[in-house]
């Protein structure tokens, strides 16, 4: 039984693949999601230092006046002690999450003591994994059995029944299915495991089902209509899994932001002070229009280091904070994704 279930999972899996090449491009993707952030930030830097050396090569400077310089220089130098304070509000940010009294901390750990407990009752595993991976792998391969079972009690009912199941169940199980195939595939880390639960909150899927339960609820066998019940049970716990991965992983993100802002910020900022301080004290006419170019190219791009960094960062957790902004049973357009509907 367990490996005609895992061949149906591949050819559920390799459709799922196909859909999801024709929803956003992959390079979108990349952008917004998937890709190293600095490898992003770098791209970004690049761009930026082309588009000022054809700037330079565009206007054929034979002339450079050292007052627009400083006010550039100024600027950039201003503006990354302004980051820099950003990073020190992230840290005070990431803290105060962190921070709880005696009485707060044993709350929190008895309330997720008690969402695993009750998330290992609906699975035949006896303890539930402490990591990430392995435990959102434990309420799929719940969401994978449930479904068999409808699978198996949908023998009794009628062509029509039949139909209106199938219509709400094949999507679901092959979703389930490629999420558990990423699981495996992929690292245990708390990002890669939440963006194989970024497609949907499931609050259209439990819709469904109740409505289905509400309306055929008379021509359904008692078991299914257990079945269905922890069914929906087990889709409300993966949805505050997943909520909780994003908490923890706004808090690594955050941290990890903040720590590079001052890797990148600080050489920024000495580089350009102590261009500034250079000119301050040179003649202009010590240096050739080539050299000051390629100085302020250098300054320039430099300086704005840690802008790039910042924007790399803020633009997927701004893509993973607006697919998961609705928790069950609510949903928004954003969070229901093409590829999850696809048949």
């Amino acid at each position: 039984m367990a490996q005609h279930h895992e061949g149906e999972t591949d050819v559920r899996l390799r459709s799922y693949r196909r859909a999801a090449r024709t929803v956003p491009s992959k390079v979108h993707e990349w952008v917004f999601l998937d890709g190293s952030r600095l490898v992003l930030a770098a791209i970004l830097l690049v761009v930026f230092g082309t588009f000022v050396s054809l700037l330079d090569w565009w206007f054929k400077v034979s002339h450079i006046k050292l007052s627009p310089v400083y006010y550039l220089l100024s600027a950039i130098f201003g503006g990354n002690f302004t980051l820099v304070a950003v990073v020190l509000s992230i840290n005070q940010l990431v803290i105060s999450r962190q921070l709880s009294d005696l009485g707060e901390l044993r709350e929190q750990i008895s309330e997720a003591r008690e969402y695993r407990q009750k998330a290992v009752e609906l699975t035949a595993v006896d303890t539930a994994p402490v990591t990430p991976a392995a435990f959102v792998e434990v309420l799929f391969e719940g969401i994978c059995d449930a479904l068999g079972d409808i699978e198996r009690q949908r023998e009794r009912l009628g062509s029509e029944l039949d139909g209106e199941v199938e219509e709400w169940s094949k999507p679901l199980d092959r979703h389930a299915a490629s999420v558990l195939r990423g699981i495996k595939d992929s690292d245990s880390e708390v990002f890669g495991t939440l963006v194989l639960m970024l497609d949907s909150n499931y609050s259209q899927e439990m819709y469904d089902i109740v409505e289905f339960r509400k309306k055929r609820g008379d021509d359904l066998p008692d078991e299914m209509e257990e079945t269905l019940e922890r069914l929906v049970v087990r889709l409300q716990q993966i949805d505050v899994a997943r909520q909780y991965l994003k908490t923890l992983y706004m808090q690594v993100e955050l941290a990890r932001l903040s720590r590079r802002l001052l890797y990148v910020g600080t050489p920024a900022i000495l580089l350009t002070m102590t261009v500034l301080t250079i000119l301050s004290i040179t003649p202009s006419t010590v240096a050739s229009i080539g050299q000051l170019s390629f100085v302020i190219l250098v300054v320039s791009t430099v300086g704005t280091a840690p802008l790039m960094v910042l924007i790399s960062y803020v633009l997927r957790l701004s893509v993973v904070s607006e697919r998961t902004v609705a928790i069950t049973p609510f949903t928004t357009p954003t969070q229901e994704q093409p590829t999850f509907k696809s048949p």
